[in-house]
């Protein structure tokens, strides 16, 4: 049996190894931290914690090693550690509110808004009398867009008696933010009187100044709008198109949103206008309020279809049926519009009738039938066109149909007892 030399075995019992001393590590450790080892520090301090983990001390110099190291996580770990087994050492609390700044600051520059708040949040706790700790939660409130809980953030410390002119700029700006101007000014207003010559404060006031100015520019605006609409409702178009046009002249390009409400009011006016016109007959006077509001909206079908409707009226056909072709590319499954294509290849029908251009006549039935297809006449037509061609298997099948759309259909001229 060999012997662990320098040692006496127990009977029985294996020799244990050599360890060597704390102290020793310690020096170790130390000579490391001189020479700029960090790495072997770590490891020596590791090994004199492992072999006496009551050595508090230890923990805030292998702390010291891992902020050498950039491993703030880790020294925030060993400095709470000594923290905890110390607290009456205020140094301890120090350096490790310190680290956790290092940290978070770290993790916002990585953009890592989230966890920085958390961290700047633990610092805070530590040390609640340090405004730095605060202002940086506060930075990463704003990263993170979380506006409401900013401002709530900035007004305890409003309350807790602040003297910066810099928190009560950081809550106008959030008030202006939330479109509050009253207590934007307020804050404003305190800021200056901390701080005359702020040049943020001047920023902000002018950007209230040219929003002020905005804002009457836009009520005037509204006011001119709002009473075309009244117009517009009263039925008094002439006055209601003059205030939609008054109102688009005296927007500018920046105002995006308010010129495309006044356009929308425009194009009703035309709408409603041209509707009013073809109930009194004017089809063409329609026709041409239908254009002008055409001209700037091209997306909406209504328009197309009552176009469609005075072309129809005035016997343009032919326009009639590109208004609503239009209207129902725009939208597939109109049902208004179906109709109406419905009739007009209807009458298309009976003009190639009357002319005798039979197999026109029924590709224009069989167009209406595409349209409407449960209204019996169509087929009736339809069979007519084509008994007149000879296709007495066709008009049979168009006859059969209509019994099945309606079997109470009168007979009309004697085609249905002909064929059935």
């Amino acid at each position: 049996m060999a012997l662990c030399p320098g040692l006496v075995p127990s009977q029985g019992q294996p020799c244990p190894l050599p360890v060597p001393p704390a102290p020793h590590s310690y020096h170790r450790a130390h000579q490391c931290l001189e020479q700029e080892d960090w790495e072997m520090a770590v490891l020596f301090f590791s090994r004199a914690l492992h072999l006496d983990p009551q050595l508090v001390e230890f923990y805030a110099l292998r702390a010291e090693a891992y902020i050498q190291l950039c491993d703030f996580s880790s020294a925030a770990q060993n400095l709470r550690k000594a923290y905890y087994s110390q607290p009456e050492n205020k140094d301890y609390l120090e350096r490790l509110a310190l680290v956790l700044y290092l940290k978070g600051q770290c993790l916002f520059e990585q953009c890592a808004f989230l966890d920085a708040l958390t961290v700047f949040s633990q610092a805070s706790e530590l040390q609640p009398e340090k405004v730095c700790f605060r202002y940086r939660c506060l930075a990463c409130l704003l990263a993170l867009k979380k506006h409401r809980e900013c401002l709530s953030f900035v007004t305890k410390e409003v309350k807790q008696g602040t003297t910066n002119a810099d928190v009560y700029i950081l809550r106008a700006r959030l008030y202006n933010f939330f479109q509050k101007p009253n207590l934007c000014y307020r804050d404003l207003h305190s800021a200056l009187l901390l701080d005359p010559k702020h040049p943020q404060a001047k920023v902000l006031l002018q950007v209230m100044v040219g929003q002020a100015q905005q804002a009457r520019q836009d009520a005037g605006v509204l006011a001119v709008q709002g009473k075309g609409t009244m117009y517009r409702r009263l039925q008094d178009f002439d006055l209601a198109v003059e205030d939609f046009l008054k109102a688009l002249d005296m927007m500018s390009e920046h105002q995006e949103e308010l010129v495309q409400q006044a356009q929308r009011q425009l194009l009703l006016a035309y709408n409603d206008f041209a509707v009013h016109c073809y109930m009194q007959g004017a089809y063409q006077e329609s026709v041409l309020l239908l254009n002008k509001a055409l001209k700037d909206e091209q997306q909406e079908k209504g328009l197309y279809i009552n176009r469609g409707d005075c072309f129809f009226q005035l016997g343009n056909l032919t326009f009639a049926e590109a208004d609503y072709q239009q209207a129902l590319a725009l939208s597939p499954k109109d049902e208004g519009a179906h109709l109406r294509m419905g009739l007009l290849q209807e009458k298309l029908g009976f003009c190639e009738q009357r002319s005798r251009q039979f197999q026109k006549a029924e590709n224009h039935f069989s167009m209406a039938i595409q349209h409407n297809p449960r209204k019996p006449q169509y087929y009736l037509y339809r069979a007519r066109s084509r008994q007149l061609m000879q296709n007495i298997f066709g008009a049979r099948q168009d006859v059969a149909t209509v019994l099945l759309l309606d079997p109470k259909q009168p007979k009309e001229g004697g085609l249905q007892s002909q064929y059935l």
